[in-house]
């Protein structure tokens, strides 16, 4: 409708000023009392050379009540239009009903589908995943299906930092404990969640079921640890020695020589530990809800970096300093001089992106690379764009840093070496078992089963959603106990809103009568899938007049506002639009329920229209948090 309303703008102008050749666009007034939709004439005035609240009034003088707009009002420097409700019913319930609920299936506005790469994740092969990677597994899993659900082709990948200095010190300190010279005391890390959560009493700990805690039963060196985490404690425990014996990075760093030299032993052992600690990612991604289409492997990338690097030597676009190593000079470019390769020939990081990217775009033509990595790489990505573009790759400008702020704690910033980092599967352990106390005391004689599955649901996506309300640029102090909160901004108040709404449907079939099939909308609906294969006939029994309440005005306002929040949220690449928007619609129902009864309106006429209204929300509701990565729950 808004798009309609636009061409009709766009005539309008065109003819009284064609002079004008500016972007036209409408907003939406801070008040409905305001109008519907607002067009700012500033642009205008100032081409036309009039005030914008003469140009306004010029142009409510030319709209008359049509059958989208009831009328046009010029209030201040603002052209607003009021909307024909009977027309806007029907778009929303009719016309649109097919697509309304469904992001469309190719791009719109003229752009073509696009392969577009999402690379997240990449975690290091020496520990478990954290609470900084929730967020970025999070976040670059939400952006994936944002996209996809504006047709591009999007491909998830990941980039597993499984070589170098840090993880041979984990591979040592395995050496040194195997030989009895280093003893692994108290499991090596420390679990910060529940300093997080106010330490969560034991009362309430020991009463709740520990099949709702993550199994962790591992066969491999005899451990009851996933390997990600055994691995992680020997990380911590040669973190722990070398503050005492310095000398230990030496050893370390011979290590790392006999790897790169391929050494039998030293490489069986990176094997093994790998192994580990690939199973216990995989089982972490698992609960996530998190999947990838590629996954590559810095050990197996770097080599091919090393080549391109001498190539590009070759053709004068970089050089090799007195020392032997080779740098470019990006001093113009307002960055430092970089080394790509040291001067004993072996490889920095930038070395393997760049093999990496090159790669990339030979096997897969792909038109946008998205990097999910965090803002302390800023300069990083600033340096390999720059780099690859004075290289001569065409398709550098098409390389983009999705860079997001640090997740913080109540108690202080995480530090894997020294085992204080919050690990995701303890995080998803604590949310869980707190959505489980919170079912309880609303649910009493819930079965074990149904606690299980419904916590997980609603632990899972309160944690997600408190990581995605803000934007990726925005810092967050992350409180578990405050996510899982069944009201507020939070993902458990949106499940909640849901739970409500199907409980109402539920009802209605429940007092539907039998001399009167069409005593309610969920027929209709359940049959039709929102809309999909209505009839004429079936959509005419819903009478939209009667949805004549400004709570009820608010509601379809918002519904008619989803395609453009989820395409403007794909575009931007920040899930926080939609969140927000989430939680106005669902805080537009709650409000409209507070005020309005459903079941008990006035008339079965109005019963059906009410259905029919907080049946879309619900399916809004719904699509919005899969485009999050988070389920809904039936009950609460």
């Amino acid at each position: 409708m808004k798009s309609q309303i636009i061409k009709q703008l766009q005539k309008v102008i065109s003819k009284k000023y064609p002079s004008f050749c500016g972007e036209i666009f409408l907003e939406y007034p801070p008040d409905s009392k305001m109008g519907d939709l607002g067009f700012p004439c500033f642009e205008l005035a100032k081409v036309v050379k009039k005030s914008p609240n003469e140009v306004a009034k010029e142009l409510a003088g030319e709209f008359k009540s049509g059958d989208a707009i009831d009328k046009a009002q010029a209030i201040g420097p603002y052209l607003n239009f009021f909307l024909n409700k009977d027309f806007f019913w029907e778009e929303i319930f009719e016309r649109q009903a097919i697509q309304a609920v469904k992001p469309p299936a190719s791009p719109t506005g003229g752009s073509s589908i696009k392969r577009v790469m999402v690379e997240f994740s990449s975690p290091n092969t020496n520990k478990p995943l954290h609470l900084g990677h929730v967020r970025n597994n999070v976040l670059g899993d939400s952006v994936s299906r944002l996209l996809k659900s504006q047709g591009h082709k999007v491909i998830r990948a990941s980039l597993v930092n499984d070589r170098g200095i840090h993880i041979c010190k984990s591979m040592l300190a395995y050496q040194k404990v195997q030989l009895g010279k280093w003893k692994m005391e108290g499991g090596g890390r420390v679990n910060k969640v529940n300093t997080v959560v106010n330490k969560v009493n034991n009362s309430r700990a020991s009463s709740f079921p520990p099949s709702l805690r993550l199994r962790r039963a591992g066969k491999l060196q005899a451990s009851s640890k996933k390997g990600d985490h055994l691995v992680g404690d020997y990380y911590v425990l040669y973190s722990q020695q070398e503050k005492k014996n310095p000398e230990l990075n030496k050893e370390a760093q011979a290590m790392l020589k006999k790897w790169e030299t391929g050494d039998k032993e030293t490489i069986k052992l990176w094997k093994k530990m790998n192994k580990m600690v690939l199973a216990g990612f995989n089982e972490t991604y698992e609960r996530l809800g998190v999947s990838f289409d590629k996954t590559y492997f810095e050990s197996q990338e770097y080599e091919g970096g090393r080549e391109i690097i001498k190539k590009i030597l070759k053709k004068g676009k970089c050089y090799k300093r007195k020392d032997g190593a080779i740098e470019i000079d990006l001093t113009k470019y307002s960055l430092d001089k970089k080394v790509l390769l040291r001067a004993d020939g072996t490889s920095v990081y930038i070395t393997q992106d760049i093999g990496l990217a090159v790669s990339r775009q030979k096997d897969l033509k792909l038109d946008k690379i998205i990097y999910v990595v965090a803002n302390e790489q800023d300069y990083h990505f600033k340096v390999l764009f720059k780099a690859l573009e004075l290289f001569g790759y065409k398709w550098a400008k098409n390389l983009y840093h999705l860079n997001y702020a640090m997740v913080n704690l109540p108690t202080g910033k995480m530090k894997s070496r020294e085992g204080t980092a919050v690990d995701a599967d303890d995080l998803m352990d604590e949310t869980t078992e707190l959505a489980g106390v919170e079912i309880r005391k609303r649910e009493k004689g819930i079965s074990k089963k149904e606690l299980k599955a419904r916590a997980c649901k609603i632990g899972l996506g309160a944690m997600k959603f408190y990581l995605l309300k803000n934007t990726p640029s925005q810092t967050i102090l992350y409180n578990p106990k405050e996510s899982i909160s069944f009201e507020g901004a939070t993902g458990p108040y949106l499940q909640y809103t849901y739970a409500r709404i199907q409980s109402i449907l539920r009802k209605s079939i429940s007092k539907k009568q039998k001399n009167n099939p069409s005593a309610t909308r969920l027929e209709l609906a359940d049959k039709s899938n929102s809309g999909r294969g209505k009839t004429k006939k079936q959509l005419s029994i819903i009478n939209y007049q009667l949805l004549d309440t400004d709570e009820e005005w608010e509601i379809g306002s918002l519904l008619a506002r989803f395609n453009e929040v989820v395409k403007e949220s794909a575009s931007e690449l920040n899930p926080a639009e939609l969140c927000t928007y989430l939680l106005d619609l669902a805080s537009a129902f709650n409000t409209f329920y507070h005020k309005h009864p459903v079941l008990k309106a006035k008339n079965q006429d109005t019963v059906n229209a009410r259905l029919t209204l907080i049946d879309r929300v619900a399916k809004v509701i719904k699509l919005g948090l899969e485009l999050l990565g988070i389920e809904v729950v039936e009950k609460m």
